[in-house]
């Protein structure tokens, strides 16, 4: 999903950056509106990072931790060219849109792990 999140803001980017130099005047209500979409696209992620806070006690896998890291790495550094890509078209909106995007997927990525050591630190106390 997160590749068809990319692609529409780096899309929605360089149409804003043509526009822009073309002189087109309604560029920023264009691209709040891309942004406004983008939002909308992701909330089933967001819908997935609240169930799993609401369901903190549940159980996760504690076994693939290098796999996740990987993970990560990958969501971070792919969100990142996309932030820059948007920076360099002059969209500033679009880069923190891409931004807090990656934040919201790690933390879907990091959520499972977050609750055994939750379960982890519960026990110890007890």
């Amino acid at each position: 999903m997160e590749f068809k999140v990319l692609g529409i803001i780096i899309l929605c980017a360089v149409s804003g950056y043509i526009l822009h130099n073309l002189g087109y005047k309604g560029v920023p209500v264009l691209i709040l509106i891309a942004f406004v979409g983008v939002i909308r696209v992701c909330s089933s992620q967001l819908e997935e990072v609240f169930s799993a806070i609401g369901a903190f006690d549940s159980g996760g896998a504690g076994e693939e931790i290098l796999s996740t890291l990987m993970k990560l790495l990958g969501v971070g550094y792919i969100f990142g060219i996309c932030s820059e890509v948007c920076t360099e078209l002059s969209q500033p909106l679009l880069a923190r849109g891409a931004d807090i995007l990656c934040k919201i997927e790690m933390i879907t990525i990091i959520l499972p792990y977050l609750s055994d050591c939750y379960k982890l630190a519960s026990e110890m106390i007890v």
